[in-house]
């Protein structure tokens, strides 16, 4: 997968909504054992949280 090629070594935040929600965060949790934050603003708190 390209997560997997990536390999990524910062944290990484985000969020997922849109057609076909529900079944991409089912797949993220299935496939990478990622849960994505439910909004975008949640994500943004937790990704300056994490850099101080």
């Amino acid at each position: 997968s390209a997560w997997d090629s990536v390999k990524p070594t910062l944290p990484v935040f985000f969020s997922v909504h849109g057609t076909g929600e529900d079944e991409a965060v089912a797949m993220l949790k299935d496939r990478l054992d990622i849960t994505p934050y439910p909004t975008m603003e949640e994500a943004c708190a937790k990704a300056v949280e994490a850099a101080q």
